[in-house]
Parts: structure tokens; sequence; C-alpha cells
């Protein structure tokens, strides 16, 4: 079975909490909650966003995704890079 990690942003819209809430609890996913982001989180709260795209790539099977994340270099931006 493949984890799955959902977040939602506490200012975002009601249904968008709700449905990603209850999608969640159906699939038995993890759930973050970034406070004070909105939908658009990932432009107010980058740090955030990155650490949600670094744990799904950890809860990812490397089998499916060949994948792994590497820190930020010179320019401050992180990569995610095929496993050899």
């Amino acid at each position: 079975m493949c984890r799955r990690w959902w977040a939602y942003g506490s200012d975002t819209w009601p249904w968008g909490i709700e449905t990603t809430t209850r999608a969640a609890t159906i699939l038995g996913a993890e759930l973050i909650e970034v406070q004070g982001s909105h939908h658009f989180g990932h432009v107010t709260h980058p740090a955030e966003f990155a650490a949600f795209a670094r744990r799904a790539i950890e809860l990812a099977p490397p089998a499916l995704t060949g994948l792994t994340w590497r820190e930020p270099g010179s320019r401050g931006v992180g990569t995610v890079r095929r496993s050899p």
C-alpha cells in the first residue's frame, strides 16, 4: 500500500479543510495543518511546503519513485533526484 501525506492551510476555505480531512481519514493518510496558510501555501509558507514535499518523497516506496531529496545548494533550492 502506498502511504499518503495530505496537508491543508488553516486559513483556506472551510470546504477545503473538510474535504482534505475526510479524504485523509478515508485513505488512512497522515494529515498536517499549516497554521496561517491558505490555498497558496506553497507561495506564502515555502519552508512548510518544502517539508511537506520532503515527507511525501520519504513516504513514497523507493521502488515506485526511485527519488531522494537533496538539501538546498548555494541557490537555496533543494532538488529531487533519482537514486542510483
